[in-house]
């Protein structure tokens, strides 16, 4: 029989790893947590090197113990198969490509494979902030947050919080009673920032069924209700920062080391900006008026480009696809524009004293 046949009914005669029986015999000890693993991992390695058949009968007998509504231990085999057959159907040789294939269509086909694609749930806030609260899981997390927030922010009126979590600021609520209950002689004004994976909110369970403008609109009102100003800010971070990635797919093919390279070096500067503070951080993702206003501080004036400077600019743009513009703010100031969104800026700039020697 050919290695790549995929008729479940056929298999070679061979012993299993570890001496595991035949998929003819699917007795209790199929039902250990130990042996679900196990398989899983023999799976797995059957994936990776291309080893269709036994994989094959492992995925067999998975699809009739991991049951997607049975116990706990079925229920995660259950997950972690799933994840297993897609991880195959993307990045498997074409044989085992075909097998994973195959098991989804069996899927939807026979009653005894209990693979189950699922879609995430979308949640309303109501409904998502009651499965919050069914476990600690992620009021542990927020109750310790909370507390020490309120010890760090002890005798300040104006408070900025930075929120990095992914489960759309469902702590905020309970901070902002805790706020509310304490004592203060002006208005406490809440600036919060909400640093995002995605433009939308389709692509990270846990998915809300509104935008986070919405919910950003819902946590003011609430705010105002409990007599406290909150200012929502989602996502700079993330609008700026997909610039690169939309302007390579006009020059880069998908899979491509050199679009790799680039995506990793885009990567680096997100993880910079995200996850590292003091010296370690040295993505600084500022407007341009704060970069301006450092400038002056520092005694600096600033000095417009020339028309040849200008005209220089515009003929390297034309080299590259189209979509890139330039534009002037201030007079001085340059602006690459990418499809009409602000990318970079180039200013000049020359010590303020010396700029008033020159023109005296």
């Amino acid at each position: 029989m050919n290695k790549t046949q995929l008729n479940r009914g056929h298999h070679h005669h061979r012993p299993w790893p570890g001496g595991f029986p035949t998929s003819k015999a699917l007795g209790t000890s199929f039902g250990d947590a130990n042996c679900m693993e196990q398989l899983l991992v023999h799976c797995a390695n059957a994936i990776e090197t291309n080893d269709v058949t036994l994989a094959q009968q492992i995925l067999w007998v998975l699809n009739n113990i991991a049951q997607p509504d049975g116990d706990s231990n079925q229920r995660l085999t259950s997950a972690f198969l799933r994840a297993l057959i897609t991880r195959a159907a993307r990045i498997g040789t074409s044989c085992i490509k075909m097998l994973a294939s195959a098991v989804a269509v069996q899927t939807q086909n026979d009653d005894n494979l209990n693979v189950v694609f699922d879609v995430p749930h979308r949640f309303s806030v109501i409904d998502f902030a009651t499965f919050i609260d069914l476990t600690p899981w992620h009021r542990f997390g927020f109750t310790a947050a909370n507390a020490a927030i309120l010890e760090a922010v002890e005798g300040f009126s104006v408070i900025h919080l930075v929120d990095l979590s992914s489960t759309h600021c469902m702590q905020i609520p309970t901070l902002l009673d805790a706020i509310a209950s304490r004592h203060y002689e002006v208005t406490p004004v809440i600036k919060l920032t909400v640093v995002v994976a995605a433009e939308a909110n389709d692509v990270v369970p846990p998915i809300l069924d509104i935008s986070y403008d919405e919910l950003g609109l819902k946590l003011v009102n609430f705010a105002r209700s409990r007599n406290i100003i909150l200012e929502f800010r989602l996502r700079s971070a993330f609008n700026f920062l997909w610039i690169p990635y939309d302007t390579v797919e006009t020059f880069l093919p998908k899979g491509s080391k050199q679009r790799q390279w680039y995506e990793a070096d885009i990567g680096w500067k997100i993880e910079n900006v995200i996850a590292n503070e003091g010296v370690q951080r040295v993505e600084r993702l500022e407007p341009k008026s704060r970069w301006v206003q450092r400038m002056r501080n520092a005694s600096f004036r600033s000095v417009g480009f020339g028309e040849e400077a200008v005209s220089e600019v515009k003929t390297m743009l034309d080299e590259h696809a189209a979509g890139w513009g330039l534009k002037k703010e201030d007079e001085d100031h340059l602006v690459l524009t990418w499809k009409g969104h602000n990318v970079v800026f180039a200013t000049l700039w020359m010590p303020a004293a010396v700029a008033l020697t020159t023109t005296n």
